[in-house]
């Protein structure tokens, strides 16, 4: 909107006619233009415009005139006031509306006659909005939600409540308290801004979820580097490290009555074994004291049913922590430690139609059980240490990494699916659980378990009518084992 050179040719050739006036003499011929149109928004507009002229003036007022009518009949004054020194000037309103066609002139006034510069054309936008800061919290966190051209009056529907922004700044970003939780956990508010409502795509989500503490569990052993998986309406769990000894007792608990069955495990007593889904193997004969430089591997592979065992086909090598993932037909075998303690690069996958073992590919990463390791349809997930979340596609063997996990893991926690959702926590005496959103490919934060000094590990989790139980043992006395019910969705 910058005005034409030859308007400011000609305005510099009137103002040089007065080069022969004194610095101290009031000059009265004072040519005025408006330069150009800055910013506008969605109520909000700068100008700038230029007074030329050969000395010192006595501007009586100065500024610009905004109206919808090019003849100015209405218009709206920005009144800039005196001015003695010719130059540059600079005005700017926020009293605008949105989306409508403005047009805007400078003007000053001398010995009471006001003088006009040049009309410009501009047009006022529309707000919108962009997204949104945190995207989960608790009542009274500070919630940031980002927008453009958002006008003064901009305020929040909140379920359906009006609320009062804290502060608004730069037409941009709009602070707030987040309301107390009523009876939504996830929120679809709506900025609206002179009568516009905008939307965002995404809801804000309350950290919910509710702890009960069930009872203890009539268990004496601790268990370490054990496996454990869900079985019909059995939690299973066993082999590894029983107070620190290898043990090749398996504990089979009905989750409806507790009950708890022993069952002897005929083949090769291990520990840190892989597992899931009633299959496991691998694992060493031997207790694993660090460091050791050669480990004894088992590379048996077998299937839990009907409280027995049956062998399947051996693993084609013995591994130590890997994890292990059953899909469909499939189980597949990730990572781990050889019996020289260098990773295991490849992926074996067990077809359980043919009782087979074949190699799938090779993988850059190291993938270890001690970890988060989920599958997810034709997706496996795994978190690493550095908290990437890692996607493997084993249909088309495609890699990719989709999302950060909130923290740094730590080890021998959960990752246990209910309802199309992954809960992953509990790892080594943190009470912190998470949520994995396969369709959006996201983390959510649940409410973290209730304790006060006493601290647990986990020995594992199972589902069971819409709520996930977790097992853990106090740290100081292994003897000590409780069971905990968590409603994912409790408010």
């Amino acid at each position: 909107m910058k005005i034409l050179n030859s308007v400011f040719c000609i305005a510099l050739t009137v103002a040089m006619s007065f080069l022969s006036c004194g610095k101290e003499e009031i000059v009265t011929d004072v040519a005025v233009f408006t330069e150009e149109v800055v910013y506008a928004s969605g109520e909000s507009v700068i100008m700038t415009g230029r007074m030329l002229a050969a000395g010192q003036i006595a501007v009586e007022d100065h500024g610009f005139q905004i109206d919808t009518d090019e003849n100015f009949s209405a218009p709206l004054v920005v009144s800039l006031g005196e001015k003695e020194i010719p130059g540059r000037f600079v005005g700017e309103t926020n009293m605008l509306d949105i989306r409508v066609r403005y047009f805007c002139r400078s003007y000053i006034v001398i010995d009471g006659e006001p003088r006009y510069g040049n009309v410009l054309e501009f047009f006022t936008l529309s707000p919108k909005a962009v997204g949104f800061t945190p995207k989960e919290g608790n009542p009274g966190i500070r919630l940031t939600a980002e927008g453009r051209n958002l006008t003064n009056d901009t305020h929040i529907i909140w379920n359906g409540k009006v609320v009062t922004p804290d502060k608004i700044s730069a037409e941009t970003f709009v602070e707030f308290t987040v309301p107390p939780i009523e009876n939504l956990a996830a929120v679809y508010f709506k900025l609206v801004s002179q009568g516009d409502t905008l939307t965002f795509d995404k809801p804000f989500e309350y950290i919910i979820g509710t702890w009960n503490l069930e009872g203890p569990l009539n268990d004496p052993d601790k268990n370490t580097r054990h496996i454990h998986f869900e079985d019909g309406d059995e939690f299973v769990y066993g082999l590894g490290l029983s107070r620190g000894i290898m043990t090749s007792l398996v504990q089979v608990l009905n989750k409806n009555t507790l009950q708890r069955t022993t069952i002897v495990f005929p083949g090769t007593p291990t520990e840190g074994a892989f597992f899931n889904k009633t299959y496991f193997g691998g694992g060493s004969a031997n207790k694993v004291l660090s460091p050791v430089a050669q480990l004894t591997l088992s590379k048996e592979f077998w299937k839990y049913e009907n409280q027995g065992f049956v062998q399947l086909a051996d693993m084609p090598v013995g591994l130590y922590n890997a994890v292990c993932l059953a899909a469909g037909n499939e189980v597949f075998v990730y990572g781990g430690e050889l019996a020289n303690r260098n990773r295991n690069p490849f992926i074996y996958v067990y077809n359980i139609s043919t009782d087979s073992w074949s190699v799938h590919s090779a993988t850059s990463q190291t993938f270890s059980n001690l970890y988060p390791a989920f599958n997810s349809g034709n997706f496996n997930y795994f978190v690493t240490p550095d908290r990437k979340t890692h996607r493997h596609d084993f249909v088309n063997d495609v890699w990719q990494t989709v999302a950060d996990f909130p923290v740094i893991p730590k080890e021998d926690g959960i990752s246990i699916e209910l309802d199309g959702k992954i809960y992953v926590g509990m790892q080594a005496t943190d009470r912190s659980l998470y949520v994995y959103l396969p369709d959006s490919e996201t983390w959510r934060t649940k409410r973290t378990q209730p304790g006060g000094l006493v601290s647990y590990n986990t020995i594992g989790a199972w589902t069971n009518n819409g709520l996930l139980y977790v097992v853990r043992t106090e740290s100081s006395n292994f003897i000590n084992r409780f069971y905990w019910s968590f409603d994912p969705d409790g408010i």
